[in-house]
């Protein structure tokens, strides 16, 4: 929290509320911060064995279907105002649609969204002797980010909601889904030692992995820094051999 909190203060002190990218200076101050925050996530992930890039992937399917840009597009209400029209909309019924002269694409997710218990694929393995042991947790590649910031950039733009992902307004709620992550982790005992992580934990951490990848993105720090300059050499390297 306290380097969330830093990263925000950087921003509020020096960038204006519409401001679309940072400067110089600030990136340089803020890069390293939100690397930190990087490896906090992933060390959290880690710690609860929660496969973050799983918890994401299920996560934006039910953002998805949560907002539908046919429903939302250029309006930054919360879901729930949408969910009688959705209903119609999903019905039949359009005539309650936002009628705002933009045909909104779609991003192809009105399928619904099995609930899973876990938030690792394959998160219990079982050993010879039968006792079950937590499997190993993945950490997040620069192709992971990529990934992510891509299909981020996809669902805003059809929302058409860039306008309001300014740097201030992502920290900004990026710092209250680190807030809500840090009440799923109080609910742990200090002696749990999960094989798989809550479903409700795995969500927190996708909320806060989005923001803080739509932030780097949007704001010029740039997703492939966040694993570090000598990791993320290594991965392009792998990349371009493969």
């Amino acid at each position: 929290m306290v380097q969330w909190s830093e990263v925000l203060s950087q921003v509020d002190s020096n960038a204006t509320p519409h401001l679309k990218q940072l400067d110089d200076k600030q990136l340089k101050k803020l890069r390293p911060r939100c690397q930190a925050l990087f490896q906090a996530l992933v060390g959290v992930a880690i710690s609860t064995n929660a496969d973050i890039m799983h918890s994401w992937r299920r996560k934006m399917k039910k953002v998805m279907k949560k907002y539908p840009p046919e429903l939302c597009r250029g309006r930054s209400d919360k879901y729930t105002a949408y969910t009688e029209m959705r209903a119609k909309f999903d019905s039949g019924d359009k005539e309650d649609a936002p009628a705002n002269g933009h045909s909104a694409p779609s991003d192809g997710q009105y399928t619904s969204v099995k609930r899973q218990k876990t938030c690792h694929p394959e998160s219990v393995e079982r050993s010879s002797s039968g006792s079950t042991a937590a499997a190993v947790v993945p950490t997040p590649s620069v192709a992971d980010l990529l990934e992510s910031r891509d299909l981020y950039r996809t669902f805003a733009s059809a929302r058409d909601w860039d306008q309001f992902h300014t740097p201030r307004n992502l920290l900004l709620a990026m710092t209250g889904e680190v807030g809500e992550l840090a009440q799923e982790i109080g609910k742990l005992a200090a002696d749990d030692k999960l094989t798989e992580a809550p479903e409700s934990l795995c969500d927190e951490i996708a909320d806060c992995w989005s923001y803080l990848v739509r932030f780097c993105d949007k704001s010029g720090v740039g997703v492939e820094t966040l694993v570090g300059e000598t990791n993320a050499a290594v991965e392009t390297s792998g990349a371009a051999s493969n």
